[in-house]
């Protein structure tokens, strides 16, 4: 996936590399895809009697080896997407929400939550914490275990929207980041309780593929073009939206990243409330 991000500057003779900007705000560094968001046994089940379980990286793999098949036969040469490939595609996004560290730290604290209010439960009643201890031996599992159960969930999902993907065709290009799964509503905000629902119409997702082509989920629209030339624009305030929604890392073509610059927002904004 990340390969679809490397600088196209790139000496001749170096290995392809990208641009990784964390929120740390340090100078930006380049490694190889490969060398990136790489941690041993991730994904791995560890056996009761010993020996690990690889089913679940296996199939992730599979995903994003089918992905990048559709990618490079339809997606990159702007043939249409027919529903059987949707249905590939959706499970591979599915697996990119699901796959971070941000759900990975989620599902560990709810399991967490749910063994204190047990453990709670339990001294009230005064019986043996058998149950908590369960819950808490459960926790280092507990993410590999709902990947699975959310991966086809997920999916279903994406598919109510219709798939629509952003081109750039200038020199401004699409950044990604180590949560590139984005639910875009304009009537929620960032910092609202109430989170977008993903399956109301005015929910979209964003997902950026390649540094010049972005995959928009729409719940509205009328077009049939399953491909849009996006203005500057247009990217950029995607790149925001990225960049804001990070865990820890973006991922870049350019050293310097095309990001929407704060004149950039307020004169958005002044346009937007000159339209009302």
């Amino acid at each position: 996936y990340l390969e679809s991000f490397t600088d196209p500057n790139c000496p001749d003779g170096q290995k392809p590399y990208l641009w990784i900007l964390d929120r740390k705000q340090s100078p930006p560094k380049k490694k190889a895809p490969k060398n990136v968001l790489v941690k041993n046994d991730f994904y791995t089940i560890d056996l009761p009697h010993g020996g690990k379980d690889y089913r679940i990286e296996t199939s992730l793999s599979q995903l994003e080896t089918g992905f990048i098949s559709i990618l490079r036969s339809k997606i990159l040469k702007y043939k249409p997407i027919d529903y059987e490939e949707m249905v590939r595609l959706s499970l591979f996004f599915s697996a990119l929400f699901n796959r971070t560290i941000s759900q990975k730290e989620h599902w560990e604290r709810t399991y967490e939550h749910l063994a204190t209010v047990v453990e709670q439960m339990e001294k009230g009643h005064s019986i043996e914490p058998k149950e908590s201890k369960r819950i808490r031996k459960f926790i280092p599992d507990s993410y590999k275990d709902r990947i699975v159960d959310t991966l086809i969930l997920q999916a279903k999902i994406i598919l109510l929207k219709k798939p629509t993907f952003l081109i750039s065709n200038t020199d401004v290009s699409f950044i990604t980041s180590d949560s590139p799964f984005l639910y875009m509503n304009s009537e929620f905000s960032r910092e609202s309780f109430y989170q977008a629902p993903p399956i109301s119409k005015s929910t979209n997702i964003y997902i950026p593929l390649t540094s010049k082509i972005a995959f928009f989920g729409v719940g509205e629209s009328d077009h049939k073009n399953q491909y849009l030339v996006a203005q500057d624009s247009w990217v950029k305030s995607c790149n925001h939206e990225s960049a804001n929604h990070c865990n820890e890392y973006i991922f870049s073509s350019k050293e310097k990243p095309d990001f929407l610059l704060n004149e950039d927002i307020a004169k958005i904004n002044e346009e937007f409330v000159n339209a009302e």
